[in-house]
């Protein structure tokens, strides 16, 4: 089972087991937390999209730890005013597990490999534009579904779009730090059906934006999934939308 949550002003795409970070809420280690605002579940091909919440959907949560992310540094200067400002901000974060997701009485505290049909695997191949900072293993940072990508970022953004654009994108950021360029997949599902899957080299650095793309026509229409996978096809990321 999967749902899309938010907190912090953020959503995330999770299922049973996975850790991620989240801004930082309320809590000691070991602490249990739940999260209501639940917009969207999906298992075994049905699809609930809230409006804007699932009723009785709920993730809970365990917290494993307290933490401030790495440090980023904000340079102002104005110009002929002599003036120059550096400052420097950790932000706060909570690292949370995943423990289960329910609704309607239903929980899931496990997930389910969904079976894979043998289909064409396209490549493509992105660099970096930052090859300073690494991050200790391989993170997605963002994923967006936009109708349109344009020097390595998504243009008009959103969860449901009309069949009627042709063409619909999936754009991930991603933090490689595995020292050398590496693979990631994107499984597209349509109404619980496996479409395609996009494999696409990833340079090692620092926010390497990664995307692939669908043409779409009225034969479409339905509820979308789109998984980031890694070589080892641990679930990365997962993004939910309709199209109409």
């Amino acid at each position: 089972m999967l749902a899309v949550f938010k907190t912090g002003g953020k959503q995330y795409s999770v299922k049973a087991g996975q850790i991620l970070k989240v801004e930082k809420l309320e809590g000691k280690k070991g602490d249990s937390i739940s999260f209501k605002d639940v917009l969207a579940v999906s298992e075994n091909s049905q699809n609930t999209i809230g409006a804007p919440l699932v009723d009785g959907a709920i993730v809970e949560a365990k917290i494993l730890d307290q933490i401030r992310d790495k440090k980023i540094i904000v340079f102002k200067k104005r110009k002929r005013q002599n003036y120059r400002s550096t400052q420097g901000h950790r932000q706060y974060l909570t690292v949370l597990k995943i423990e289960s997701i329910s609704m309607g009485g239903k929980k899931s505290a496990s997930t389910k490999k969904e079976t894979e049909k043998a289909i064409p695997i396209e490549t493509k191949v992105f660099e970096s534009n930052d090859m300073k900072n690494v991050y200790h293993k391989m993170v997605v940072t963002d994923t967006k579904i936009c109708k349109k990508v344009k020097n390595n970022s998504p243009l008009y953004t959103g969860v449901r779009f009309s069949t009627d654009i042709g063409k619909i994108y999936c754009y991930s950021s991603i933090n490689n730090n595995s020292g050398k360029a590496n693979t990631i997949y994107h499984v597209w599902y349509m109404n619980g059906e496996l479409i395609a899957k996009v494999r696409i080299r990833v340079a090692k650095g620092e926010g390497v934006s990664s995307f692939s793309h669908r043409d779409i026509g009225d034969t479409d229409k339905g509820t979308w999934k789109v998984e980031i996978t890694d070589s080892d096809k641990k679930i990365l990321d997962t993004i939910i939308f309709e199209l109409v």
